[in-house]
């Protein structure tokens, strides 16, 4: 893993500065803290710091070249097929210097041009330039597990791994995008391409950017509903079979590496699966597991009783987080704002991993491909709940709801959402909040702006675009291009980088992927039976205690921290010194804390999600009132 970062102008006499790239590369150094390098050639320059994996030697720093140096690249992310690409282009009379997969990118880019990344088997994100067409392409993998972000203006194109590699320019304003600060508020995260900067996006995954002559192309390279609707037919047994060869290739490929490799085990089925097929592949393994000491939200007896199991080399630690400490350094680490709360635990434990392995393999995916979430059960009920008037929706709705979390919220949640299309049912299930809580903390001024966005309109259309009669596999489809991407590989991904760790998902191997789409959906939602297919598979590889254990989602005891430790502080910042309190109504947000605190309701994750963006308004721009 590593930091890419870089600066083409599109006046070629208009020559990059070096300090402009030291500054990107060295705001980067967390991602790549094993050595740092960059090659500036008149109007482009390329920054990169390395996590040396394959190949430790010095051979394998960037920025990389082809034997002419014609071609450059930088790179982050495994290639996980590289061996046989290698083998393919020295029959074709390619030279290498080095063992890394990023050198056979380079040659693969000479024998097919912007059309490579298709070949590529893994997770990445490069920039190459080819300076004989004088052409600059950025891409992103299929699924998103790599960051990439972008800017452009009349003069120049920057582009880095994260935000902060753009803001260490020194060339961009920094200014908020208030549409893109809306749609956080709703969603919790900002869906891509936005970023809460205006002017900075994010590469979509899948997707290609080409720059020649100051002209950009933004285009797909890969698409899940075209390459998984093949219309295969699988019996149970046989889809069963198939699941576990591909999932055991997914994990063996993923455990290539020249440097100490290990698991993060939960108490849930995807981790251990995981697990499961690593003892397969090889002797002894080192896995990882972090608890809390509210037993609800603590999975380390599970993830324990499967370690002493397999045998692994297994370790734990209680999360005590001072929380008025990490916070204010994850917001610095996820630069954008956001509001998932398993970034806390996804930070402890990358931060206990990193001290024994330099790799982790985790159950990243598997509930976007075999249907983990209780939403696809409020999704399919939510077929039913369109065709239901609203006002007797609503009415159902208040009768059945309750202050605890349970079947009966869940169906009080749907009902709530009666007369709608049942894809803005399915979008307005994964907001923060509904939007008449949220709408009314807006200030006037605020609203005016953002008043004509529908903070859901990507789920719906991408519900729209995806629909082939099948809902569980429509709404695990959105879930893969919106969701997964945008929360929660980005959240890893920056919790693991921020430590120098890398983290490989074999549940996100496109190839599994793309089987995963093709079964029915009755396979995967069985009944109320979530990963029925997953779970059938492996029913002989895991013990039942795991396979039919309760899901827990990896998360944190917000509600009860904004009552307690988070109280004062909260308050403080949200009433008496906000910085972005131009944005709401005070009273609104007071009221709504009141609520939340003295136990009447739970708004916890609607306040989490106020706070961190006041903590991200803070720490990008320096403390100034915001103005709209």
């Amino acid at each position: 893993m590593c930091g890419i970062c870089g600066q083409l102008n599109f006046e070629p006499e208009h020559a990059v500065d070096p300090k402009v790239i030291t500054h990107m590369k060295l705001s980067l150094i967390h991602r790549g803290p094993d050595s740092h390098g960059m090659w500036i050639k008149n109007s482009i320059g390329m920054g990169h710091t390395r996590l040396a994996v394959i190949d430790l030697s010095a051979n394998g720093q960037q920025p990389m070249s082809n034997e002419n140096q014609t071609v450059w690249i930088v790179y982050n992310g495994e290639v996980y097929n590289f061996p046989d690409l290698r083998k393919e282009l020295e029959s074709k009379g390619h030279r290498f210097i080095s063992q890394t997969d990023t050198e056979v990118v380079v040659h693969l880019y000479e024998e097919e041009g912007v059309q490579c990344m298709a070949r590529l088997r893994g997770m990445f994100a490069f920039a190459i330039w080819d300076d004989d067409k004088k052409l600059l392409l950025l891409a992103r993998d299929r699924l998103g597990q790599k960051p990439l972000y972008y800017y452009e203006d009349k003069q120049k194109l920057l582009f880095a791994s994260e935000i902060k590699g753009i803001l260490a320019s020194g060339l961009v304003e920094r200014s908020p995008d208030y549409e893109a600060l809306y749609e956080y508020l709703c969603l919790g995260y900002v869906p891509n391409p936005k970023s809460g900067f205006n002017g900075i996006r994010k590469l979509p995954p899948g997707h290609r950017l080409i720059v020649n002559d100051a002209n950009l192309t933004l285009e797909p390279y890969w698409s899940l509903k075209e390459e998984s609707n093949r219309g295969e037919v699988f019996d149970e047994r046989e889809a069963s079979q198939r699941l576990i060869d591909l999932l055991l290739e997914a994990t063996r490929i993923r455990m290539v590496s020249d440097v100490p490799l290990g698991v993060l085990l939960s108490g849930g089925i995807d981790s251990n699966a995981v697990v499961a097929m690593m003892r397969r592949c090889a002797g002894q393994i080192k896995t990882f597991t972090i608890g809390f000491e509210e037993k609800l939200y603590d999975e380390r007896n599970a993830a324990r009783y499967l370690a002493d199991k397999l045998g692994t080399d297994h370790h734990e630690m209680v999360v005590r987080p001072d929380i008025t400490d990490v916070l204010p350094k994850l917001v610095r680490a996820y630069d954008e704002p956001f509001a998932d709360p398993s970034a806390i635990p996804s930070y402890y434990v990358a931060q206990m991993a990193r001290q024994h392995v330099t790799v982790v393999l985790n159950g990243d995916g598997g509930d976007e491909s075999f249907a983990g979430y209780g939403d696809y059960i409020q999704g399919l009920v939510g077929r039913w709940a369109e065709k239901i008037p609203s006002r007797l929706g609503g009415y159902l709705s208040r009768i059945l709801d309750q202050k605890k979390p349970g079947k009966r919220q869940s169906l009080a949640q749907v009902l709530a959402l009666s007369g709608r299309s049942r894809a803005r049912i399915f979008g307005s299930l994964k907001l923060v909040a509904p939007l008449t809580r949220i709408e009314p903390l807006l200030s006037g001024d605020y609203m005016a702006m953002v008043g004509r966005i529908d903070p859901i309109s990507h789920l719906v259309s991408c519900y729209e675009r995806f629909n082939r009669g099948d809902a569980i596999n429509t709404m695990l489809a959105v879930d893969q291009e919106t969701f997964l991407p945008d929360d929660l590989l980005f959240k890893i991904d920056i919790a693991t980088m921020s430590q120098g760790l890398e983290a490989r998902s074999p549940f996100l191997d496109h190839h599994l992927v793309e089987f995963a789409s093709a079964l029915p959906g009755h396979l995967k939602l069985k009944g109320t039976t979530k990963k029925y297919i997953l779970k059938h598979a492996l029913r002989d590889l895991l013990p039942a205690e795991i396979i039919n254990g309760p899901k827990r989602g990896f998360d944190v005891p917000v509600s009860s921290w904004l009552r307690g430790e988070l109280r004062d502080i909260s308050h403080d910042m949200l009433l008496n010194n906000s910085m972005s309190q131009p944005l709401f109504r005070r009273n609104k947000i007071e009221s709504l804390l009141e609520d939340h605190c003295s136990g009447r309701r739970d708004f916890g994750r609607l306040i989490w999600t106020l706070l961190m963006l006041e903590m991200w308004w803070r720490a990008f721009f320096g403390g100034r009132i915001c103005e709209i």
